[in-house]
């Protein structure tokens, strides 16, 4: 297999809940899953296993993030914004995975600090790509429920990677009132994650540290 520019895509879909009592969790639906009654997550992967068969390595050069819908959070009639005041996202693309454990305690840390940075267990070079963003109601536009970003930035290393599989995720956190209003709902849109690079072969000695770096970090978190 010959070295050449790729475009890795990481997908993630629409989401949009409804909760069924003021005690309930955001119902887990369009292939995401609730994490405590003020999270949701997604989790997908990018599958490289032709790639690390042929003992190539990907590069990422440059990131896309394509996200053209709104976030929004409405009360039980529609008609106004619900209970939570803000809305934070983060997006991930990591060449080892996480578990429960570890995306409890990315939710939360959220806003503080996020995977690969001082006091976390996660290595830098492991993430791949990431994006934080944060998102707080705006009543001024007439729109019932609309959350305005007003703050992103991203946290991914852009390492090479020799793995044999991308994980992506996407976690989606609610903060607001401690009690919530039955029927209230919670939506936002699909949104893309591209990696742009290329697909090379490395001298065998930089390889197969790559490989070792990457089989540690997966024991690590097992």
């Amino acid at each position: 297999m010959k070295d050449r520019n790729e475009i890795l895509t990481a997908m993630f879909p629409p989401f949009s809940s409804v909760r069924s009592a003021d005690v309930a969790n955001w119902v887990a639906s369009d292939g995401y899953q609730f994490l405590g009654d003020s999270a949701v997550y997604y989790t997908g992967n990018i599958d490289l296993s032709g790639y690390s068969q042929a003992r190539m390595t990907f590069a990422t050069f440059e990131t896309q993030y394509q996200d053209p819908g709104i976030y929004s959070n409405t009360n039980s009639t529609g008609e106004a914004a619900g209970n939570a005041t803000k809305i934070e996202i983060i997006e991930m693309i990591t060449d080892v995975p996480f578990d429960t454990a570890q995306l409890t305690t990315l939710i939360a840390d959220m806003g503080t600090t996020v995977p690969g940075m001082l006091s976390t267990s996660q290595d830098f070079a492991q993430i791949i790509y990431g994006r934080y963003s944060l998102h707080v109601q705006n009543t001024t536009l007439g729109l019932p429920g609309y959350m305005q970003l007003i703050s992103d930035g991203g946290f991914g290393s852009k390492e090479p990677t020799a793995a044999s599989k991308l994980y992506c995720y996407k976690i989606v956190k609610t903060t607001g009132l401690t009690v919530y209003e039955a029927g209230e709902t919670l939506s936002f849109p699909a949104c893309r994650i591209g990696l742009s690079g290329r697909v090379f072969s490395e001298e065998e000695l930089p390889y197969i540290m790559r490989l070792k770096r990457s089989y540690e970090l997966q024991q690590l978190l097992n």
